[in-house]
């Protein structure tokens, strides 16, 4: 098995279910698994009512896009989006499961996240590159759920196992991904509960 036959499958079949999806691209570079030590967890952000806290992280290979304006528990969902999507990227290029995962996901995505590293370190696939997100469209229900809209940008990703390099198109990331996510509100933080695939964006 190869990178071209397995990662798309695998990650597929994450995005259509509710596992973890829209993760992104942007460490300088690739990074061999091999190489990098187990990820550790970043705190999830506690309610802030100046905005939003979690930025864009270049050293890591993360850029979120048109990022908007949003205070309170708008600014709280985006916030766990987008650490969801640190964790998420953290996990694609290390092939290690991301400890944050046991916080702001439901168990069921964090299995799903657990099958992809487990299937990506198998065949030694060696993710890298830059990954671009743009969140939008947060919604905040008075049930304690919320919703965001993600779209990700693999344009700059780099694709890689022991049989060679790909680029984006030829695994499956050749377009723009939209995806549906779905919160709930744990009273200490929120929780990503599904991120399901939607077309594209």
């Amino acid at each position: 098995m190869n990178l071209r036959t397995t990662l798309p499958v695998a990650t597929l079949a994450l995005l259509l279910t509710a596992g973890c999806t829209a993760g992104g691209v942007e460490p300088p570079g690739l990074t061999s698994a091999s190489t990098i030590s187990t990820p550790t967890p970043t705190p999830a952000p506690t309610a802030d009512p100046d905005g939003i806290l979690v930025e864009s992280d270049p050293e890591m290979g993360i850029v979120f896009e048109d990022v908007p304006t949003l205070t309170g528990a708008e600014a709280d969902v985006y916030d766990t989006v987008a650490l969801y999507e640190k964790a998420y990227w953290t996990t694609m290029t290390t092939n290690q499961v991301n400890p944050l995962f046991d916080t702001i996901a439901s168990p069921e995505l964090k299995t799903m996240m657990e099958q992809i590293a487990a299937t990506n370190a198998g065949i030694s696939a060696d993710i890298g590159g830059t990954y671009r997100v743009r969140i939008s469209q947060i919604t905040v229900g008075d049930d304690g759920t919320a919703g965001a809209i993600l779209c990700s940008d693999f344009s700059s990703v780099t694709f890689a196992d022991p049989n060679g390099t790909y680029p984006p198109g030829e695994v499956g990331y050749g377009e723009r991904r939209r995806s549906v996510y779905t919160l709930r509100d744990l009273t200490t933080h929120w929780q990503v509960t599904t991120d399901v695939r939607d077309g594209t964006c």
